[in-house]
């Protein structure tokens, strides 16, 4: 019962018997259809039936009607009599889709019918004069040809119903509107007339929630907590507050120290040294001159370095130097041998070199070469 929305029909036989129908919808289903409702911005007023807006329960104890109502794969029964609902039931496996077209069962349907009647008492089942059938004029004419046979001989009248009356709903509506469970619905919503089966589960506040989930004793335990854990709140608000101040009155009192020393500081860096102190020329110019021959046979005319930090892309070469070094060079093996002893120095990349003549040689050396001392 828990996981059921249940609705309830009661009715009063003409013996002056009560009866109650209970009809359940999983909740879960209930649940499923309000969210999509609630996601497509729309607020649901009623959960129904449509065989119930099609042919609500009369007033009178004498007025019993069996509805026959078409869905889209069963059939729809409903008797209702003593001014409720004593049956409801789908009829399954009564229409069939076949190569196109659809089959009605009618002699399944009629004896479905009769076991539903046979199953009321006799006083309800006595109080039932009418069959009414709901759908398109060619099924529900169909199925008229098939069951009146076999219930107008019993005093049953069978009628059709295609369209609405213009004074169904004690409003204008268009003529000929078909049948529909849905617009039913919606008229008796909008004439405020309720249905017998109502789904939508009850609204309960926060307060109600509350109140029923908690007993006199635990709403006590709760009260409790709760105080304490206010008091533990306040408590670490205090000590934060508490620390704030403490701290506040710290930086009062160093202040004037801190603004004296950032001031020192300012001054030293406005009249620190320009030049660098890694040397890194020297250093460059120290490495060049390792690389050359002891004797003297090769001898550099020009050198130049150029700081590559300062183009474009100075994030990418920030600490590398561009070396240009030309000069003489008596033999060709000296010059490999300055080739060799540059490309191993740590930093250097990007060696390249001409030589140009024989006796003496002409030679070019560019690369580069990370800054700073080694």
């Amino acid at each position: 019962m828990a996981t059921l929305q249940i609705a309830t029909s009661r009715l009063v036989s003409a013996s002056g018997e009560k009866h109650a129908t209970f009809v359940g919808i999983p909740k879960t289903h209930v649940e499923r259809l309000e969210q999509v409702l609630r996601a497509a911005k729309l607020k649901p007023l009623s959960f129904s039936l449509g065989i119930t807006a099609l042919q609500p329960p009369g007033t009178e104890v004498s007025e019993g009607v069996l509805a026959l109502v078409f869905g889209e794969q069963h059939v729809g029964l409903q008797i209702t009599c003593g001014g409720g609902v004593a049956a409801l039931r789908a009829l399954e496996g009564t229409t069939e889709t076949g190569s196109g077209a659809r089959v009605l069962h009618g002699e399944l349907i009629a004896r479905e019918a009769r076991i539903t009647l046979g199953q009321l008492s006799a006083d309800l089942c006595e109080s039932v004069k009418r069959i009414r059938i709901f759908g398109s004029r060619e099924q529900i004419r169909e199925l008229a040809d098939e069951i009146r046979p076999r219930f107008e001989a019993g005093g049953l009248k069978v009628e059709l119903v295609a369209a609405y009356p213009a004074n169904e709903f004690g409003k204008t509506i268009p003529p000929e509107t078909p049948v529909s469970g849905g617009f039913s619905l919606a008229a008796r919503q909008l004439i405020g007339r309720s249905d017998p089966f109502e789904f939508r589960p009850p609204k309960v506040s926060a307060w109600q929630r509350m109140t029923s989930k908690y007993a006199p004793g635990r709403l006590r335990k709760v009260a409790a907590a709760s105080a304490a854990v206010l008091l533990v709140v306040i408590g670490l608000f205090g000590f934060q507050q508490w620390q704030l101040a403490r701290l506040r009155s710290q930086w009062k009192t160093m202040s004037p120290k801190v603004k004296e020393l950032t001031g020192v500081q300012a001054h030293i860096q406005k009249y620190r040294p320009w030049f660098d102190e890694s040397f890194r020329y020297l250093s460059i110019m120290r490495d060049l001159a390792n690389a050359f021959t002891a004797d003297g046979s090769v001898t550099a005319k020009t050198l130049g370095v150029r700081d590559l930090s300062e183009g474009r892309n100075a994030a990418d070469t920030r600490g590398m130097n561009a070396v240009s070094c030309s000069g003489n060079a008596e033999n060709y093996a000296a010059v490999v041998t300055t080739i060799h002893k540059l490309g191993a120095i740590s930093g250097v990349t990007n060696f390249n070199y001409q030589i140009r003549g024989k006796t003496p040689m002409q030679f070019t050396f560019d690369f580069q070469m990370s800054g700073g001392p080694r």
